[in-house]
């Protein structure tokens, strides 16, 4: 399947947004989680803002000739932001429903505790998350603590909102990853680093001779000695 949606922070001749009309594009394969993910930064030959600020146009699809031209692969880890599964999940964003089912949301939900999820050419990319058997909130959904960081540090409170039927229920099992995850799963016992199931690959627990740990999140070290991946084999392959 293939979602496109738009990060339109605003008109770029008013104020200098960061991103005045970025539209992303991301591909998944359920059966096997392959995930593509492309980024348009500069689709002016094909849209334009209104006087309403809405972003308007059409992009050229994958079957396009010119759809190498509206977009580009991002030259960032979007795991570092995607780290769960392709799809983040908030309010605003499960607004955006679809013109023909307004009960169905355009970001699909990925289901299970642990779906497959690999990135097409981003072998090198850090797939890790923390894991810790009977954890009550990794038994719906994998948790990617960079990624939470990120809502955290805009002071939103997981404990307020899940798990959505019973709000702060989970607390207990939320502390114990964030203890992990400050501590490290190396210095915390029964919390370990995996990988999720790609392909035919199932997945697993990955130790310290994981060759891709990322120098931008994931709590690597800025001295990391990392090893070349050329021997290293994805878990359950």
């Amino acid at each position: 399947m293939w979602v496109s949606f738009c990060r339109h922070d605003g008109r770029d001749d008013v104020v200098n947004y960061d991103m005045p009309d970025s539209v992303q594009l991301i591909g998944y394969n359920y059966e096997t989680g392959a995930t593509c993910f492309f980024e348009s930064g500069d689709n002016r030959p094909w849209t334009r803002v209104g006087e309403n600020n809405r972003l308007l146009g059409v992009l050229p699809g994958p079957d396009d000739p010119e759809f190498d031209q509206a977009y580009a692969v991002p030259d960032v880890q979007c795991v570092e932001c995607h780290q769960a599964d392709p799809f983040n999940h908030n309010p605003w964003i499960n607004s955006a429903r679809l013109p023909e089912n307004p009960r169905q949301p355009v970001l699909p939900v990925i289901p299970g505790p642990n779906p497959p999820y690999y990135v097409v050419g981003g072998q090198d990319w850090d797939m890790r998350t923390i894991h810790i058997d009977g954890n009550g909130c990794l038994g719906c959904h994998r948790i990617g603590m960079e990624t939470l960081a990120e809502y955290t540090g805009d002071h939103w409170d997981p404990n307020e909102h899940m798990p959505p039927h019973a709000p702060g229920s989970l607390a207990e099992d939320y502390a114990e990853l964030v203890a992990c995850w400050e501590n490290g799963p190396e210095n915390t016992p029964g919390c370990d680093w995996v990988v999720p199931p790609a392909g035919d690959c199932g997945g697993g627990i990955v130790g310290a001779d994981y060759p891709y740990a990322a120098a931008r999140f994931n709590r690597a070290d800025e001295d990391d000695d990392r090893r070349p991946g050329g021997g290293w084999r994805w878990p359950g392959c």
